[in-house]
């Protein structure tokens, strides 16, 4: 597995089977790896980030989510949740709508943005 650590979004990894890039998202123990389209930008260079070892990952866990080093390891491998399902998960721990936890993980584009250039 692939590791960063963004300015914005925190710990993300890549490569543990889903397909998908994934952010360490919550507030505690409870946190999950969810789909995340910040961390995707972070891993071609459209978000701040660094590349992180292994070990460096284990300790951000530690440092940031209050959990021993077992636990980290643990969590640096558990397998991480589907769109619809980190979707829910943003809902339930942080109270935002389904729109809100869209925007948050990057999976909303602006109207502008989203609009076809008309030159």
């Amino acid at each position: 597995m692939e590791f960063m650590i963004g300015d914005d979004v925190g710990l993300c990894r890549y490569g543990s089977g889903s397909g998908d890039h994934e952010g360490l998202k919550g507030k505690d123990i409870n946190c999950k790896w969810c789909v995340d389209g910040y961390a995707a930008g972070a891993f071609v260079g459209f978000e701040s980030a660094r590349r992180v070892s292994e070990d460096e990952a284990v300790k951000y866990i530690v440092d940031v989510f209050e959990m021993s080093k077992e636990e980290a390891v643990e969590k640096l491998n558990e397998k991480g949740l589907d769109k619809e399902e980190s979707i829910k998960y943003l809902g339930k721990t942080f109270g935002d709508n389904p729109r809100r936890a869209k925007q948050i993980l990057g999976f909303l584009q602006s109207k502008t943005i989203a609009k076809k250039p008309e030159w």
